[in-house]
């Protein structure tokens, strides 16, 4: 939690999930009656090894001690947080978070309605116990033949204080425009004005813009979450999900934090798929490991979708992260 991104640089790493059944389940990882679902969760690791003992998640709770997310939306609507990627800058910790709202698809019946960034402080235990909540500017709804606009999916700290090996004193905010295929857009920033929203500039293909609207794509079939990180020879890998909500996940390198980026290449190919017609994996990234798992340690992302039969009956998409109550131990 210092702001030292570089593996095995720290004693306490920071965990944020989004939708999670909070509950008991079976040997065969199957919800039991009684699970909750909430729409994000956290939790925190001490040390530098993946010990369940020492792992702690945390939830808010009701008055009557129902679970309920940890981090929700101001304001009137029913609103809920997906929290992407975060940032640590003197002593505070920022997460950029897609702000949702329910949707019109019968399948994935969520939409996006905007972006905000929440900043606590780094110390805080539980992980934002207090926190505050800004609007960020991050977000542009379709436009034509152009899909939305979404930043703050993933941020790369190009700088000193978090141990980059090339570094130029920038934060790369990262985002997708939502075209048939999922593009990449770069914004960046001095990390002292992460929540100056004015000071932030978007990659035009050729220099940097105040205005994200000239924003341009720098490489295509990323996914809706996805990693950039700097590699110690100097270059950049981006991890992702290929085309979204395939079985592949696949990696392009660049010579810097805009590209230009390789072609991919696909290193690893989910069995998960394999379970049934309706299970499907998504949402691949790297993260610097807080272990001995290297560099780039791959995150998995698991959905089991109840699909309509024969179109005749509609149903929404279950979470895909489970906790059993008895395994895990949990602080409020």
């Amino acid at each position: 939690m210092s702001g030292d991104e570089r593996p095995g640089s720290d004693t306490t790493t920071f965990f944020t999930f989004s939708d999670t059944f909070i509950g008991q389940v079976n040997a065969a990882d199957q919800r039991l009656a009684g699970s909750t679902l909430v729409n994000n969760t956290m939790a925190l690791l001490a040390g530098r090894q993946p010990d369940p003992a020492n792992i702690d998640f945390y939830w808010q709770t009701t008055a009557g001690g129902a679970p309920r997310a940890q981090v929700v939306p101001s304001g009137p609507g029913r609103r809920w947080f997906w929290p992407n990627d975060g940032i640590v800058v003197n002593g505070t910790l920022y997460l950029f978070s897609l702000r949702m709202k329910k949707g019109t698809d019968p399948i994935f019946n969520f939409a996006v309605d905007g972006v905000s960034l929440l900043a606590s402080a780094a110390d805080s235990v539980p992980p934002f116990s207090r926190y505050r909540q800004a609007d960020a500017p991050l977000y542009l709804p379709k436009n034509g033949s152009m899909g939305d606009t979404t930043y703050g999916l993933a941020v790369m700290p190009n700088t000193p204080a978090a141990g980059a090996p090339a570094p130029d004193g920038f934060v790369y905010v990262y985002g997708v425009r939502n075209d048939f295929s999922k593009k990449l857009l770069v914004a960046r920033v001095r990390p002292g004005a992460i929540a100056n929203f004015a000071a932030y500039r978007f990659w035009t293909g050729s220099a940097w813009s105040p205005s994200i609207t000239a924003a341009v794509p720098v490489t295509s079939r990323v996914s809706s979450e996805f990693s950039v990180s700097p590699l110690p020879d100097g270059r950049y890998i981006l991890v992702f999900q290929l085309d979204t909500l395939s079985d592949k996940v696949a990696v392009r390198y660049g010579d810097s934090p805009v590209g230009p980026w390789s072609d991919y290449t696909v290193v690893w190919e989910a069995p998960e798929d394999d379970i049934s017609p309706n299970t499907y994996t998504l949402q691949r990234q790297g993260a610097p490991a807080p272990v001995d798992a290297g560099p780039a340690a791959d995150q998995l992302q698991r959905e089991h979708v109840r699909l309509p039969r024969a179109l005749q009956e509609r149903r929404h998409l279950p979470a895909p992260i489970h906790l059993a109550a008895a395994e895990l131990r949990r602080r409020s």
